[in-house]
């Protein structure tokens, strides 16, 4: 099922204490998704709620949606009144806030870009569990499937090439993964028909014969 944008208030339940943190969104789950990736950081902007996670744990969390609110500019007004109504513990303030809509100066946004494109990116075991976590079910729609394979053909267009630790690290990965058949039939009929560019084709001559040299020299 292809996720949406769901927008509307929020609440984060800690069942070991039965304490409650309230929010608003313009897409609750990529909001829940944002909040589990700083909890597992231990980067998380409200102290209480990152006490709480440090203390029992993932499992004991859940988020639950109060209210859909199609219109945005209604989020701070429902979230202020499901505040009031239930006057959760782990809010910093009593009095909903958003930076929806905010704009960001130039050199906010450079110094965003410059850190994004940082690499190699040092990522703890928490980071990779959260990031899988946070990505598991959710299937993409064509639209953003289209926009994430033209970014990066873009990425190799512009020179970009992993370097040889991330190959080796993705290497180990996939040795003596076996595909089910379920996922060799998907992989089929999204190759089927497709045709690759006069310089996909040159990388790809380029990387089997660097391929050859390396299992001749194994030979010898």
């Amino acid at each position: 099922m292809i996720e949406k944008r769901l927008p509307g208030v929020y609440k984060i339940v800690c069942d070991a204490n039965g304490q409650e943190y309230v929010g608003s969104s313009v897409h609750i789950p990529a909001r829940w998704r944002g909040h589990q990736r700083a909890l597992e950081r231990r980067k998380h902007p409200n102290r209480h709620l990152q006490s709480c996670w440090d203390k029992y744990g993932a499992r004991s969390f859940r988020c639950e949606i109060l209210e859909v609110v199609a219109n945005h500019s209604r989020l701070l007004h429902a979230e202020q009144a499901w505040m009031d109504s239930l006057k959760p513990r782990l809010n910093l303030s009593p009095t909903a806030t958003s930076t929806y809509g905010t704009k960001l100066s130039a050199a906010t946004c450079a110094r965003i870009r410059d850190a994004r494109l940082k690499w190699p990116r040092v990522w703890t075991d928490g980071d990779r569990e959260a990031h899988s976590r946070a990505l598991r079910g959710i299937v993409r729609s064509p639209e953003t499937r289209a926009r994430m394979r033209a970014a990066q053909a873009k990425r190799f267009a512009d020179g970009w090439q992993p370097s040889l630790e991330q190959r080796q690290r993705h290497s180990a990965i996939m040795k003596g993964r076996k595909h089910t058949p379920e996922h060799n039939r998907k992989i089929g009929e999204g190759q089927r028909g497709r045709t690759h560019t006069e310089a996909t084709k040159r990388r790809m001559r380029e990387a089997w014969v660097r391929r050859k040299q390396v299992l001749m020299e194994h030979d010898n």
